[in-house]
């Protein structure tokens, strides 16, 4: 996520960027969980 306001974006935009950043960030940990997982119990 970024701050919105060093991009001179506002209203709106800013909102959906916020939001979006989350959303990005959220799923982006449960797939590098999903990758840990396999790794984790994979036997060697």
């Amino acid at each position: 996520m970024f701050y919105s306001g060093n991009f001179e974006i506002t209203a709106s935009a800013a909102n959906n960027f916020t939001t979006l950043g989350a959303l990005v960030v959220t799923f982006s940990v449960i797939a590098m969980a999903e990758v840990e997982r396999q790794l984790r119990f994979k036997t060697y």
